[in-house]
């Protein structure tokens, strides 16, 4: 996974899962940043917004943790 489908996919995900517009609005800025801080944006994604994840997004997200986790 480049850097780039990191940002894409991290964006996605951010997008459909966390519903808070100011937390949203929070982690797109971070996902903006040059170094993307992934560890402190996946822990910010509170489990709640994950349990509703679906199976593609879920194996998106393992993707992500495998190479950035």
């Amino acid at each position: 996974m480049t850097y780039d489908e990191l940002r894409s996919s991290l964006t996605s995900l951010v997008t459909r899962y966390v519903p808070s517009a100011e937390q949203r609005t929070a982690l797109l800025q971070l996902i903006a940043e040059p170094e993307i801080p992934v560890k402190g944006i996946l822990a910010d994604m509170s489990p709640m917004h994950l349990a509703s994840m679906t199976e593609q997004d879920a194996a998106l997200l393992r993707d992500i943790v495998h190479h950035y986790g």
